[in-house]
């Protein structure tokens, strides 16, 4: 590949703190549902973060569903967010960072935030490569996020 075309290819890393399993299934089966549409000038790479505590069943998940991933174990401190900045110096030469995490869903109001948070960024591959549209022709913006 040569430098003009490694420089013209739109880098995505997703970002994901996994703790409870259906809820991270659910993101696994829409994250490779956007890999099902091969973009040329698109990278995306997934990062998982785990912490104490978290369903063993993500490991089955990842193996069967999104081996390619990078798995990072992090102290259970900070909930998603220490994950997150520890793994920040890894990701900065991405052009978007798309970062969702499981959410615990015994109550109506958390179940509402997860779903919206999935429908709104990565709900279809038309919804999440339309936010990369608007992302690439509005290089200004610094983030996206659900209405």
């Amino acid at each position: 590949m040569d430098k003009e075309s490694e420089l013209s290819i739109f880098k995505v890393a997703i970002v994901i703190h996994a703790f409870y399993a259906e809820q991270f299934q659910v993101i696994v089966d829409r994250i490779n549902a956007i890999y099902d549409r091969d973009v040329a000038d698109i990278q995306i790479d997934v990062y998982i973060t785990l912490s104490n505590g978290y369903d063993p069943e993500i490991h089955t998940i990842l193996a069967s569903n999104l081996s390619c991933a990078k798995v990072y174990h992090h102290p259970n401190y900070g909930m998603d967010l220490l994950p997150f900045f520890r793994l920040v110096p890894s990701i900065q030469t991405y052009d978007w960072v798309l970062k969702l995490h499981t959410k615990n869903r015994n109550d109506n109001l958390s179940q509402v935030w997860f779903e919206r948070l999935c429908e709104g960024l990565i709900g279809t591959p038309e919804v999440f490569f339309q936010t990369l549209e608007c992302i690439r022709a509005n290089p200004s913006w610094t983030m996206a996020g659900v209405m």
